[in-house]
């Protein structure tokens, strides 16, 4: 069997986390090591763990969800990142930071965890995602 695919998740809402660890938690080929509610411990917390993708809301406290990506991809290169936000902009920004994917909240759970097999299981996309909604 193949290893899991490893997410790490940053929202500054606990229940969303929450609701997303259940959901990937659930998924045979997926596990999620770890959860953070600001952009500082999601750095602090992610680069050590070295996850396969981080699932990483634009606003929080502290530093802002592109900012914390950046800082997560410098110190853990082989860590890819999905941008997601209720606001519908966020598709420019991501993809000039570096991320894999721009995914506008609220989402369908099955289009989330399709998502996050796709990058997760590719360690090198070779394109762009476009906004998923």
């Amino acid at each position: 069997m193949t290893s899991k695919i490893r997410i790490f998740i940053v929202n500054d809402q606990k229940a969303m986390c929450k609701l997303w660890q259940r959901l990937i938690d659930s998924q045979d080929d997926m596990e999620c090591i770890g959860s953070a509610y600001d952009g500082d411990t999601a750095v602090e917390e992610a680069v050590p763990l070295q996850p396969d993708l981080v699932l990483m809301d634009v606003m929080m406290p502290g530093i802002d969800g592109y900012e914390a990506a950046q800082r997560i991809q410098a110190g853990s290169p082989s860590t890819q990142t999905i941008i997601c936000s209720a606001r519908t902009d966020i598709h420019e920004r991501a993809k000039e930071i570096g991320a894999v994917a721009a995914l506008i909240l609220p989402v369908m759970p099955e289009s989330l965890i399709a998502l996050l097999r796709k990058f997760g299981s590719n360690k090198h996309p070779e394109a762009w995602a476009p906004p998923l909604s």
